[in-house]
């Protein structure tokens, strides 16, 4: 969906499926164009692919490798990861993955530096006193 289409949808619930505050913090963000650099994209620099069978996401991270088998989560078609230099693409196989293959993974590294860049700022003398949506982030 292009960033537009999400903006505008965001701005007419207001107050209803999204939060008054954050959500005009979110829809500014997207004005001004922060939200460009990140959206389509995986991690920053790698771009969501496209499954070549049904349609919906392939996602690939910074630790995968050329020659690496990735599965579209919809479908369960398999893929290889290309790497040519800085850029990667995805080759279907034509198969499909097991049950096994097709489990979420997870991106320690990446919950890892939300956690750190996160407690930058929050305070932990205002999570003590206050409920979790109370607290100023």
């Amino acid at each position: 969906m292009p960033i537009e289409n999400a903006l505008t949808i965001i701005q007419a619930n207001l107050g209803k499926q999204f939060h008054l505050e954050w959500g005009a913090r979110f829809i500014r963000l997207g004005e001004e164009g922060y939200l460009n650099r990140i959206a389509g994209h995986s991690e920053p620099g790698i771009p969501l692919q496209q499954c070549p069978i049904c349609g919906p996401t392939i996602v690939i991270s910074k630790h995968h490798q050329h020659g690496d088998h990735v599965y579209c989560r919809a479908c369960g078609g398999e893929a290889l990861v290309k790497r040519e230099g800085s850029h990667l693409a995805i080759e279907t196989t034509g198969r499909h993955g097991t049950a096994s293959d097709l489990e979420p993974e997870v991106d320690n590294d990446l919950l890892d530096h939300l956690a750190q860049e996160g407690s930058k700022h929050i305070s932990i003398s205002a999570t003590r006193s206050k409920p979790f949506w109370h607290w100023p982030f």
